[in-house]
């Protein structure tokens, strides 16, 4: 476990610096190091839409392990084909002062979903550049990505990586424990689990809420989360709208749509359709609504609505 001694923000303090940092299945990080060993790493796309999951921890350890060059551009930011192109070519026929690999990362590359003649410049990008340069992609969501651009990069789906390898809840738990007895943190260990269970696959919302609750030298964690998530559940089932609207009180989101689908089959079985396409609209519409909470109320209206 690699540790930054110069900072004091767990997430960075304990940010993966190489292969074995990384929190993926083995056989993944058994081909990443395979990749850099014989320098064939490919093209990338880090897609997940839970922060935290590690999609910018993993591209920042293939540059560390390559000991490239990098370059980041933020494509939310700056979408200009004509500058997009102007600072990628400066980069990669910049001559530096080692050998080194270049990589250029593009983040949020499905930011730009609504431009396609941008995603299609860059499918030419990764062709025109493709001997002295390799390009890491990361996006929130796959489907927003064209085809043409897919189709020449190597993707990992954190969501399905996570989703399909609940063993990574383990490493997770091994890897907070060890920060926590590093640093000197006394901590029960349900306490530890139950924190994991609530904000699984973010390691990093997991050790931004252990940092929140450390008084002292000890993690002082109430299990207040799971508590509501199970009278949020029990409220939609026996039709109560106000207990629901009390229950989603400093819940995060994410977090309701996550347990709600985990617990679909407490539904009757017949609603079980109609609820799955109601928490995944509402899911969809939480990134860009201005205010989360009526829309997590709406969600809960709406399945009230339709029981």
């Amino acid at each position: 476990m690699t540790v930054n001694e110069n900072e004091n923000i767990l997430t960075e303090k304990y940010r993966p610096k190489t292969i074995d940092d990384i929190i993926l299945p083995e056989e993944m990080k058994s081909q990443i190091r395979t990749w850099i060993k014989e320098d064939s790493v490919p093209n990338l796309l880090l897609v997940s839409r839970t922060p935290g999951t590690g999609k910018s921890s993993l591209a920042g350890v293939i540059i560390n392990e390559l000991n490239a060059e990098a370059k980041f551009l933020n494509l939310s930011l700056n979408s200009k084909i004509d500058v997009l192109r102007e600072d990628i070519q400066r980069f990669v026929t910049t001559r530096g002062f080692t050998d080194t690999k270049k990589i250029i990362v593009l983040d949020e590359i499905d930011g730009v979903s609504g431009n396609s003649n941008i995603q299609l410049a860059l499918r030419g990008f990764t062709e025109e550049y493709s001997k002295v340069a390799r390009f890491i992609l990361t996006a929130n969501y796959q489907n927003k990505i064209i085809e043409p651009l897919q189709n020449r990069l190597q993707i990992f789906n954190f969501d399905e990586i996570f989703s399909q390898n609940k063993d990574l809840a383990k490493q997770i738990a091994q890897r907070v424990i060890s920060i926590l007895e590093n640093e000197g943190i006394e901590y029960n260990k349900k306490d530890v689990i139950d924190l994991i269970k609530e904000n699984y696959p973010s390691t990093r919302k997991i050790l931004i809420k252990i940092q929140q609750n450390i008084i002292g030298n000890k993690l002082v964690f109430h299990k207040t989360q799971t508590t509501n998530l199970d009278t949020v559940l029990s409220s939609l089932l026996k039709k109560n709208f106000d207990l629901y609207r009390q229950s989603i009180n400093n819940l995060s989101p994410e977090i309701v749509f996550d347990y709600l689908y985990q617990n679909i089959d407490k539904f009757p079985k017949p609603k079980i359709p109609a609820v799955t396409v109601l928490i995944a609209k509402y899911s969809y519409q939480n990134h860009f609504v201005t205010d989360k909470t009526v829309n997590l109320s709406a969600l809960g209206a709406e399945i009230i609505m339709n029981l």
